[in-house]
């Protein structure tokens, strides 16, 4: 990067290290839509800036989520790194944003390649506190990205999981004691789930069949999501239900093959992309299922439960964390038979629904929330600088 980048795009404040000043936080991650991306936006828009100043750090182009970073008071920067694979002068420039920056804390998150950039330019540039969110499951893809983790983890500060099912994850693929790995669970702002709308004005809107049962799908339509799995027990269910419909929402690398494999049953299935009023999209639903193969936790099952809408989700991850089967939901296993059957339970249950989904809305604004995620960052990150 050259000299003028850094003149327009770095704005540092000079820090009098005689008074108290704000904690300075950089966050290292890719602005694309997904959950840990979520979960970074919830933070930004509920942390506490008298206390901590928080700036955002993407090695790619700008991407989706840019305009609501610097919208919630962040600084933004994109480096616009990684056109193609192993581009390591992003380590050069990062070093030099760390440094220029004067950051008391870098935050990387496992589920991008600019963790992998962002820590080692932390190391080499001697950040004070290096710590890093795991958001899943998922192994190490080859034995090189092993032990790479291995050693980065050592010098890594804390380790932040979503879930006590990603802790446990993270302790045996770090190979780290167990008290470097600490659980905060994420959290939804109920703003988001909210809607003005009627359950029909919101399917009128997203031009679905009004006078029908919708059973509602949202996530990145990609492998791990169990899309698969759902349309199997979905082809189940309508043969019992044919006025019931399914309505997808989100999109990804498989809806071409997903889209091929409803052709039977496309009059019942709606495909609807990627939608930003998650609010609507609940109220438009009689269930929400998510059909996960692999799951750190769920930010969707959060939204469904503090939505009051029933959810039917699988028994993977940190799912279970979320719901206990029959009291606030419905747990499933991950094959076709079993997720049809829970399907069909609330079907043909109705009167069981109420009691379902206010136990579900009042543990969710009880223990999900943006504020009380928020709240339990700022605790820890206190607690690991020191002036």
């Amino acid at each position: 990067m050259n000299a003028r980048y850094w003149s327009n795009h770095l704005r540092f404040r000079k820090i009098d290290m005689h008074i108290h000043h704000r904690i300075r936080i950089l966050q290292i991650s890719n602005l694309n839509i997904g959950g840990g991306q979520r979960l970074l936006m919830t933070l930004l828009a509920n942390i506490d800036r008298s206390v901590f100043d928080v700036d955002v750090c993407s090695v790619q182009p700008r991407g989706p989520l840019a305009n609501e970073v610097e919208k919630l008071g962040s600084s933004l920067y994109c480096l616009n790194w990684l056109q193609k694979p192993h581009d390591y002068g992003v380590i050069m420039d990062l070093i030099t944003l760390i440094k220029k920056g004067c950051y008391d804390i870098v935050h990387v998150h496992d589920y991008c390649m600019s963790s992998v950039y962002g820590g080692i330019a932390s190391i080499l540039a001697r950040v004070p506190v290096l710590v890093m969110t795991e958001h899943s499951t998922k192994q190490p893809e080859n034995m090189r990205r092993r032990l790479f983790d291995i050693f980065f983890a050592m010098r890594i500060k804390r380790i932040f999981a979503i879930s006590e099912a990603v802790r446990h994850h993270a302790i045996s693929r770090y190979k780290v004691p167990p008290d470097k790995v600490v659980v905060v669970y994420s959290g939804v702002d109920p703003e988001r789930v909210n809607s003005n709308l009627t359950m029909s004005q919101a399917r009128q809107m997203l031009s679905i069949p009004v006078n029908t049962t919708i059973i509602g799908f949202i996530g990145r339509l990609q492998l791990d999501k169990g899309m698969t799995l759902l349309i199997e027990a979905f082809r189940l269910v309508v043969r019992d239900y044919p006025s019931a419909h399914l309505v997808i929402v989100g999109d990804g690398e498989r809806k071409s093959n997903l889209v091929a494999a409803t052709k039977d049953i496309s009059s019942n299935v709606h495909f609807l992309g990627f939608q930003l009023d998650i609010g609507s999209i609940l109220q438009s639903m009689d269930m929400l299922v998510v059909p996960s193969l692999r799951e750190g936790l769920g930010l969707v099952v959060i939204e469904g439960m503090m939505a009051g809408i029933p959810v039917i989700a699988t028994r993977v991850g940190g799912i279970p964390e979320l719901i206990e089967d029959g009291i606030n939901g419905i747990l499933s296993g991950a094959n076709p038979m079993e997720l049809a059957a829970a399907i069909r339970f609330l079907l043909s249950n109705p009167t069981k629904l109420g009691d379902l989904v206010n136990h579900a809305k009042e543990r969710a604004l009880t223990y999900f929330t943006g504020e009380k995620f928020a709240r339990s960052m700022e605790t820890h990150y206190s607690q690991l600088v020191s002036f």
